[in-house]
């Protein structure tokens, strides 16, 4: 999945965004290069209650990959032997 795809229906998505916005969480507007989809986006409100979990995890994943080369930590997979120093016997270490 890249950012900003989901892995919902668009009638699921739809209705998630419908919800958030009567909260007024996100704002939606038509989009500038396609008239069958909207852009949504977070209001002032949406960002003041999304950031701090975002801040959190953000923290908590630099933490987990701090072992890790840049080269390492920008693949799609990598390595776990070298974020886990001591994984169970049945994780293959390399």
């Amino acid at each position: 999945m890249r950012w900003g795809e989901a892995a919902m229906d668009a009638a699921t998505v739809k209705g998630v965004v419908d919800r958030l916005a009567r909260q007024g969480l996100v704002a939606t507007a038509p989009d500038p290069e396609d008239r069958r989809r909207l852009t949504v986006t977070l209001t002032d409100d949406g960002r003041a209650l999304f950031a701090p979990p975002c801040r959190h995890r953000a923290g908590c994943l630099g933490r987990t990959l701090a072992p890790l080369s840049s080269a390492e930590a920008e693949t799609p997979r990598p390595p776990c032997w070298r974020v886990w120093p001591d994984p169970p016997a049945a994780l293959p270490r390399p």
